[in-house]
């Protein structure tokens, strides 16, 4: 099940966005401590209160009764007002520890959610360009804006479930001092119940990577067709850029549909809890053999506290679930954050007078584009460069810029003292005017012909006469 959760993901994510400060240990710590003090007042509070009135606390041995009651003789306080006393002071101390664990959930949600956002964004404006030519638009803008949200309530999920979590340890132990073998009795039926979470929260899981593949693709198209809506409007067939963009919807509203059966089974755990403690607690009381009176005590007593424990028990689960829910959109932030950086260079502030080209080559996938290329530049000597579609002139043109690294020689820029600097060591501000040109993600053929409706002839004539036949 912890494989579904893909908690080494949210791991990295926490690391890189540096998350494991003193600052947050400290919170953490002090959310866990308020969890405990939190659930003991109550665990504590239901049990004198039950005793009080069903009028069996005198008779309950149980060390969680006896000691605040020894407590209470001690100090001259004795009689029935003195425990309710004792019991309102619990829960008045109960709602507001309370509060302070939703103040911290509240201050942990913001911090979280801004620097996975921070980190993303920084990621993508100080990545190599070499890394980040290749993305699509839609898919980075997802993964910094819904994508990052989620991962932000799948962390917050995590410690929240430690509480829900915290919550119930300390219930179970109370329920355990009242009465070891009854509680037992009830914890045994969760093995079954565990099982069949199991299963849940690994469909699930792989639902969720499937609906953040498929919404990163819904993000893409429309991202892809608002940049070139100039060219959509003038195409005559903007019904099939609308069929083409919302390709994804469909598959998307199958994957929600199907995630919120799961979501069904773990929200109904806390019913089908309520019923088989109650088949087990029939069966304990009449194996066991106790008393009307004695039962009806115990059950007062470990049922106020197991429905507690099963709200416990059930936000931890459904807690649980928001991590099997949301645990694909880990792996597009992932790979967000680990965008490599680019190379540190000095920066000429001086202004150029020359750039040198020498020997410089560069290639991709494989791809040879530009080999053992020489030229040079000065002020007032503009080098011109010409050549059919794909021939490597943007490429080259980057690399005089310093956005893409040579495979083979190298750039020199000469400063406004003609001193040679090597463009792998410094950087320089380059003014870049570009075609607008614009390709959807897919096939060549998707982008001649979104509808599919042309012949293989003019596709072909199409690709000569804009002189990309060739490449």
């Amino acid at each position: 099940m912890l494989s579904d959760l893909r908690l080494g993901d949210a791991w990295h994510v926490v690391r890189r966005t540096g998350l494991l400060g003193r600052r947050s240990a400290a919170v953490l710590a002090l959310y866990c401590l308020l969890t405990v003090v939190n659930a003991a007042f109550d665990g504590l509070g239901i049990i004198l209160l039950v005793g009080l009135l069903t009028g069996q606390l005198d008779q309950n041995t149980s060390p969680v009764v006896a000691l605040p009651l020894q407590w209470l003789r001690l100090r001259g306080a004795t009689g029935d007002n003195s425990v309710l006393g004792l019991v309102i002071v619990l829960f008045s101390a109960k709602i507001l520890v309370y509060a302070a664990i939703l103040a911290l959930d509240a201050a942990m949600v913001a911090h979280v959610r801004r620097r996975i956002q921070e980190r993303a964004v920084s990621a993508l404006l100080l990545g190599q360009w070499e890394s980040l030519r290749g993305m699509r638009t839609g898919s980075a803008l997802a993964a910094v804006t819904e994508e990052a949200t989620l991962v932000t309530r799948y962390l917050t999920s995590a410690v929240q479930a430690v509480f829900f979590a915290l919550g119930a340890l300390i219930l179970g132990a109370v329920a355990v001092l009242v009465d070891w073998r009854l509680t037992l009795a009830l914890a045994g039926i969760g093995l079954p119940c565990a099982l069949l979470l199991r299963w849940t929260f690994a469909v699930m899981s792989r639902l969720s990577r499937r609906q953040t593949a498929a919404r990163q693709d819904f993000a893409a198209d429309v991202s892809e067709r608002l940049n070139s809506l100039l060219h959509i409007k003038v195409s005559g067939d903007i019904p099939a850029y609308i069929r083409s963009g919302l390709r994804t919807q469909r598959e998307l509203a199958a994957l929600e549909v199907a995630i919120g059966w799961c979501q069904a089974v773990v929200g109904n755990f806390n019913a089908v809890l309520v019923v088989a403690a109650l088949v087990a607690f029939y069966v304990w009381h009449v194996v066991s053999g106790t008393s009307s009176a004695a039962s009806l005590q115990l059950l007062a007593g470990i049922g106020a506290i197991g429905a507690r424990a099963t709200t416990q028990v059930n936000g931890a689960i459904a807690l649980l679930g928001n991590l099997s829910r949301f645990a694909g959109c880990l792996l597009p932030v992932r790979r967000l954050l680990d965008t490599p950086g680019e190379v540190s260079r000095q920066p000429i502030d001086t202004g150029l007078t020359a750039v040198e080209i020498e020997g410089v080559g560069y290639g991709i996938a494989g791809r040879e584009i530009l080999r053992d290329v020489t030229a040079s530049s000065a002020v007032g000597r503009p080098l011109a460069l010409r050549g059919p579609s794909g021939s490597g002139k943007t490429t080259l043109a980057n690399v005089v810029a310093g956005l893409l690294p040579p495979s083979a020689g190298r750039v020199v820029y000469r400063d406004a003292d003609n001193r040679p600097l090597d463009a792998a060591q410094h950087s320089i501000r380059v003014g870049y005017v570009t075609q607008d040109v614009f390709l959807f993600h897919g096939s060549v053929r998707e982008n001649l012909d979104v509808a599919g409706r042309r012949s293989e002839a003019a596709l072909w004539q199409a690709l000569a006469a804009a002189g990309a036949d060739g490449f």
